[in-house]
């Protein structure tokens, strides 16, 4: 199993007000790494000239524990399989101490540039992505189903410097949003333990979204992106 290790020294930015990790810098951590990892491995389809690019579908973030403003932790990331159109990717975060303190989880769509549809992983068994065509075998990230009372809603706007190369928001940014509906005090008395965010449609610059905050219980909140007719742009879960 091929795997990358990335080194990373939280910084300033990346911490709280508690000089904690933010959890939403963890989604900055992961696309970092996968991106070194794809370089290494010849499937990075992001550079002018090619066929495909990739996008991410769905992924989830577990912190068991917060490191600490200068901490160093180890990302490390390898592909775990196949999951019907999905090409998933796992990450294992560890300490200073070498001890495991978090995981994450990718799901990926190869995309077809010219007609915008994804490609079936199996459709890649002669091309440098054969490696990655086995079965999964890890946690599947299901559907979101939002059940609760509503509690608290925001609206924002998309801005030219949270776009991508492909002019979608780059999806760091819908977890940031969906963490910005929870206070800082909120956050430093209730830590998150685990955001799973599913994308659904691109958000482009400019455009209009009403997030809500929806609460099932003490330990289970939900944040939907709607747009001005209703349409869901993604939905995240959020444990404490």
């Amino acid at each position: 199993m091929l795997k990358y290790n990335q080194e990373i020294k939280i910084e300033f930015r990346d911490v709280d007000k508690g000089l904690k990790l933010k959890i939403n810098s963890l989604s900055e951590y992961m696309q970092e790494a996968a991106g070194n990892h794809i370089d290494i491995l010849g499937a990075n389809f992001s550079y002018e000239g090619n066929e495909f690019f990739w996008v991410i579908s769905r992924s989830k973030i577990t912190l068991n524990a917060y490191p600490n403003w200068k901490d160093r932790i180890i990302v490390e990331t390898y592909p775990s399989g196949v999951d019907r159109l999905f090409i998933m990717r796992n990450y294992n975060i560890y300490n200073e101490q070498n001890q495991i303190i978090g995981q994450m989880i990718g799901s990926y769509l190869l995309m077809d540039k010219f007609n915008q549809k994804p490609v079936r992983p199996t459709d890649l068994s002669n091309t440098k992505l054969n490696t990655f065509i086995y079965p999964y075998k890890g946690e599947f990230l299901d559907k979101i189903k939002p059940e609760g009372d509503l509690i608290r809603e925001d609206t924002r706007h998309a801005k030219q410097n949270e776009m991508d190369i492909n002019n979608h928001m780059n999806n760091i940014f819908h977890v940031r949003w969906s963490v910005d509906m929870f206070t800082s005090d909120e956050l430093a008395v209730n830590p998150i333990k685990s955001i799973q965010t599913n994308y659904i449609l691109p958000v482009k610059e400019g455009c209009e979204l009403n997030l809500k905050l929806y609460k099932k219980d003490e330990n289970t909140f939900y944040v939907i992106a709607y747009s001005k007719e209703e349409k869901a742009f993604w939905q995240s879960k959020i444990a404490f």
